[in-house]
């Protein structure tokens, strides 16, 4: 009678499944960062799954071990405008211009509903 042989080793049998359950994870993260609009949209995300196999000496065993790490895009740099000067000899760094007119108001105005007629 013919013995069956064992299930070879494959990426989605490894470590019990786990090579494809970590990669899907940081799948996910890559994901979630190309989705963010504070990334930038076109740079390039990676994934790494890192398989070690190291066998023992008589080399008839081996431990295994799976691991996965995601690169991902960097956040987008916020950009300003500042203007210097001095206020009273200290320098000073502002992010509106202080030559600018400010305009102040003491209420906010409603929008008024217009009546048939012209009346409001």
């Amino acid at each position: 009678m013919k013995s069956k042989l064992p299930e070879q080793v494959n990426l989605a049998t490894i470590a019990g499944g786990a090579a494809v359950e970590l990669f899907e994870q940081e799948l996910g993260k890559v994901v979630e960062n190309i989705l963010d609009p504070n990334t930038e949209a076109d740079a390039a995300r990676t994934i790494t799954l890192t398989i070690k196999l190291k066998p023992n000496n008589e080399r008839n065993i081996g431990s295994v071990s799976v691991a996965a790490k995601s690169s991902l895009a960097a956040f987008r740099a916020a950009s300003t405008q500042m203007f210097f000067g001095r206020l009273e000899g200290r320098p000073v760094a502002v992010e509106h211009d202080p030559k600018q007119l400010q305009m102040e108001f003491d209420e906010v105005s409603k929008p008024r509903a217009i009546r048939e007629g012209g009346e409001s």
